[in-house]
């Protein structure tokens, strides 16, 4: 007999997905193997189109902090903190809330935002330029893994009259601020003592470079010394604002044109890394036996199915040898 499906999402949150009818559980993926499986994705299945990236991007950027970057490493990591806003426990309480025993399946409105405008206060306050960069890229990528979903875009989501960003008619009114609300709490409720546990005990085994242990490290000391938690509705414009900014952080003094050609770079490097993402996340959901109702989606994961077969399977076997 199936567990209580209350029982089972309590037990083993933090989750990434789950599923439940009539009372039991039915599906369910756990938080640090879903980020495990998109971040070896992104890192061995899509690394040749990383590559290609590096050189068509980072060779050619007028700094030098840029051609320091590992943007395969960078890939990983994208996917370890991907779906970190999860693990916030307002989730939990929200899901429970509108709990129906018949059918049920965790719910993560704007989870992408929960992490994405933490990343963006790391950046904001680093001294280090080269983790400076990488906090802010981190920050726009994450933000954008479900950009498909239009008001979810940090374009539509965090404009203002006053921002300079133009909203599509369509969109205003559609649920923006509700979007935003629940985000906020969302934020407030990473810093929290089970969160500060899960990337200890967990995420942080699973950094194999320096860099990735500096990343969950300083996100550690973020979430316990609570500042974003004291002062949130104070700066939440300035960190939205960076997910909407492709001006780098840092820069000091460069020429005009220096500049407009870094910021395109930059919007290079944060359009195709997010749809790495993207392509990472729906791939992993496929390999954990989720599928998407919707006729699109499906198609497109079957595209990449067939597009990256041979090395999908290689995944296949690494993630069955580990379980």
């Amino acid at each position: 007999m199936m567990s209580n499906c209350i029982e089972v999402i309590k037990r083993e949150w933090p989750l990434a997905y789950a599923k439940c009818s009539k009372g039991s559980i039915d599906t369910r993926v756990k938080l640090l193997d879903h980020n495990v499986l998109t971040g070896m994705l992104i890192q061995q299945v899509l690394k040749d189109r990383i590559k290609v990236l590096e050189r068509s991007v980072l060779n050619v950027l007028p700094l030098q902090e840029f051609s320091q970057l590992d943007m395969i490493e960078i890939g990983y990591i994208v996917g370890l903190i991907h779906d970190l806003g999860k693990a916030s426990p307002y989730y939990l309480e929200r899901n429970f809330s509108r709990y129906n025993e018949d059918k049920f399946e965790l719910s993560f409105l704007g989870h992408e935002h929960v992490i994405a405008l933490i990343l963006s206060q790391l950046a904001i306050n680093e001294v280090d330029i080269k983790f400076k960069l990488i906090y802010d890229l981190l920050a726009k990528i994450i933000s954008r893994h479900h950009s498909a979903m239009p008001t979810r875009h940090p374009l539509t989501l965090w404009s203002s009259p006053t921002s300079g960003v133009a909203v599509e008619r369509r969109y205003v009114g559609k649920g923006l601020e509700i979007i935003r609300g629940e985000i906020g709490k969302a934020v407030l409720d990473m810093y929290n003592a089970s969160v500060v546990n899960y990337i200890i005990n967990d995420l942080s085994k699973l950094c194999g470079t320096e860099v990735c242990k500096k990343i969950v490290n300083d996100l550690t000391e973020e979430l316990m010394n609570q500042h974003i938690r004291n002062n949130f509705e104070r700066i939440i414009g300035d960190l939205a604002r960076r997910l909407t900014s492709f001006k780098v952080l840092g820069l000091g003094k460069v020429d005009k044109i220096s500049e407009e050609k870094i910021e395109l770079m930059i919007y290079k490097l944060v359009s195709t890394l997010s749809g790495f993402l993207i392509v990472a996340d729906n791939l992993a959901a496929q390999l954990e036996g989720r599928s998407s109702d919707d006729k699109s989606s499906k198609l497109y994961v079957e595209y990449w199915m067939r597009e990256l077969k041979d090395k999908l399977s290689s995944i296949s076997k690494q993630s069955l040898m580990k379980k």
